[in-house]
Formats: C-alpha cells, structure tokens, sequence
C-alpha cells in the first residue's frame, strides 16, 4: 500500500486508466482559505495542481462530500485520463467550469460559467 499524501483530502478521483488520483487540499498558505486539485500517481508523485481556487457552492455541498457515492456514475477525468474538469472561482479570476491538464501546475482554463461539470466517459 502506498501512502498518496498526509494531508486530509474532500473527494477523490481515480482517472479512468487507473494509474492516477485526483483530490482536493485545503491550501491556507497566507492565512486564507483556498483549495488545490492535486493530481498524483498510483506510486505517490504529484504530478500537477490547479491553482488555488474555491469549489462551487454545488461542487462542496452535493458532490465532493459524497464522491465515493458518485465514482461509478459521474467522473471529473476525461476519458483518457490526461485532463480533469472543475467548477469554482479561480484566484484572481471568475467563476464557472475551468479544465486542467493532469500533468501541469497553475494553468487552469474557463470554459464556461456554471457551477458543476462531469466529463462524458466517451
């Protein structure tokens, strides 16, 4: 068994090869409350991390709290494993549905308003 971090994560996410786990940390640096999605290997290495944004209203209250519930049906990974898709207010920016790259640190991308986003497994 290998440890993934020993910080407390709110949902998290295998991606549909298997091979990667996608979670979200509380990141309070500079004595505000932020989050970060984390992208790490089946072997522990953090291979990428959004920026530091605020989960929906949705996203905190609907899904995050009952991911293990959700894991079969709705997934935040794109098919082949190589993005994920989130909803909430990045720093310095707006809220809405934004996309990161699995294996990137701080490029998050708007697509679109909204509050909550899965991705169609095909």
């Amino acid at each position: 068994m290998t440890e993934i971090a020993d910080a407390q994560r709110g949902g998290v996410f295998w991606s549909p090869t298997g091979y990667r786990l996608l979670s979200v940390v509380v990141d309070a640096t500079d004595g505000e409350l932020w989050f970060r999605w984390q992208v790490h290997t089946a072997e522990g290495e953090l291979t990428g991390q959004s920026d530091r944004v605020v989960p929906s209203l949705t996203m905190r209250l609907a899904y995050l709290p009952f991911a293990d519930q959700y894991a079969q049906a709705l997934t935040m990974w794109s098919p082949d494993g190589t993005q994920f898709v989130f909803a909430g207010e990045v720093e310095g920016a707006s809220d809405g549905i934004w996309i990161q790259a699995a294996d990137a640190d701080g490029s998050s991308q708007f697509l679109i308003d909204g509050d909550f986003a899965a991705w169609s497994p095909k």
